[in-house]
């Protein structure tokens, strides 16, 4: 959501407009155990109750954020990626301390997020599975992109999550710069 072109002011105007728009989700308020680690221009958002809240509330926020950026000029107009795994979280102490989230499962998210340009929402391949298993309908939302190595040579499989209303059905452009150097 960072864009240096523009004003700390506007800046800031829109991660309080993006932290609303979540708070206004339906899926953000049924887990009342989650815990947030703000980073700056976004968070991190572990659920611990219902696997599935990553992919309703990403699903919703990007409802919310379309009719907001239709809304809105083109410096008002905001723009997320999304990063969905899981794995182990821990709540540990800062030297103020605040509670932050740590771990693999955080670690891995980011990673993930990291591979999709604006827009995507994209899922770590053993986080999908689970999901497939609870719910098959989501396979028509959720689809395969590939295999792509992370850091220290860590491969993992991804998923894109879209549809008419939300995500980016376009291939991330690490993805694509993958195939061109094969």
């Amino acid at each position: 959501m960072s864009d240096p072109s523009l004003s700390v002011k506007n800046q800031i105007e829109k991660i309080q407009i993006l932290n609303n728009l979540i708070n206004s989700c339906n899926s953000y308020k049924k887990d009342r155990e989650k815990k947030i680690l703000p980073t700056g221009d976004g968070m991190a958002i572990g659920f611990l109750t219902d696997p599935k809240l990553p992919v309703e509330l990403s699903l919703e926020l990007h409802e919310k954020l379309g009719i907001h950026n239709s809304n809105s000029s083109n410096q008002s107009i905001i723009q997320v990626r999304i990063g969905i795994g899981s794995g182990h979280v821990f709540i540990v102490n800062d030297l103020n301390d605040n509670q932050n989230l740590w771990g693999p499962g955080i670690i891995l998210a980011r990673r993930v997020m990291d591979l999709g340009d604006q827009g995507h929402i994209l899922i770590e391949g053993s986080f999908a599975v689970n999901l497939f298993n609870i719910d098959s309908e989501l396979k028509k939302d959720i689809h395969y992109l590939g295999n792509y190595f992370i850091k220290h040579n860590q491969k993992i499989d991804v998923y894109s999550l879209y549809n008419q209303y939300a995500g980016n059905a376009e291939i991330p452009q690490k993805f694509l710069d993958l195939r061109k150097s094969i």
